[in-house]
């Protein structure tokens, strides 16, 4: 499964290199989206089981923190993916709360409901992080678009004309040397 995520994130690289398309971007999360989700499940299963064979409160403690661990691992990993971050979450979650209730431990259904707030926690913390994560890339991108130009003319500024330049030097380049002419017109007062 650690193979699958590795092998998705390595088409996503490879796409990114060429120029994403919004249709290639989507395949890749939903790819992901199903990898990281078999991921969380293996290990919310794991939990399930060292919750089942009892035997010790070291495995007792190994479940729990385990469960507890990967949670909110997923939340600072998947904050951009919110719903990538609620599949990991029940994935790892719901089993080791399912265990919790069906065991006869001792204060069980309290252990339970602690995973189950925990799951809520991890959703809000995950929203919170998305919606920071949207507010400076929406940031970015406005900045990017003012260093372009010029606030008083609305023009596009020096630089952006110098990048504008570059570009079609390099395009009539790569077209067999083709010829480029420029004109500026510098307006004074």
């Amino acid at each position: 499964i650690g193979l699958g995520r590795l092998e998705r994130l390595a088409v996503y690289r490879s796409y990114e290199r060429k120029g994403l398309t919004r249709r290639q971007v989507v395949g890749c999360d939903i790819a992901f989206a199903c990898w990281s989700t078999l991921y969380a499940l293996a290990i919310g299963f794991t939990c399930y089981k060292l919750t089942l064979l009892g035997g010790s409160t070291e495995t007792f403690a190994l479940a729990l923190a385990t469960c507890t661990g990967f949670t909110l691992a997923f939340v600072t990993r998947s904050a951009g993916r919110p719903c990538t971050l609620a599949l990991q979450v029940a994935g790892v979650a719901l089993p080791q709360a399912t265990s919790l209730l069906i065991q006869p431990f001792p204060h069980g259904a309290v252990y339970a409901a602690l995973v189950v707030g925990l799951m809520g926690a991890a959703l809000v913390m995950g929203r919170h992080g998305h919606a920071r994560i949207v507010a400076l890339f929406t940031a970015d991108e406005a900045n990017r678009r003012l260093a372009q130009i010029d606030m008083l003319t609305g023009l596009k500024n020096r630089f952006a004309i110098t990048r504008s330049f570059a570009a079609a030097l390099a395009e009539a380049q790569a077209r067999g040397g083709e010829r480029v002419t420029v004109v500026l017109v510098d307006l004074d007062r």
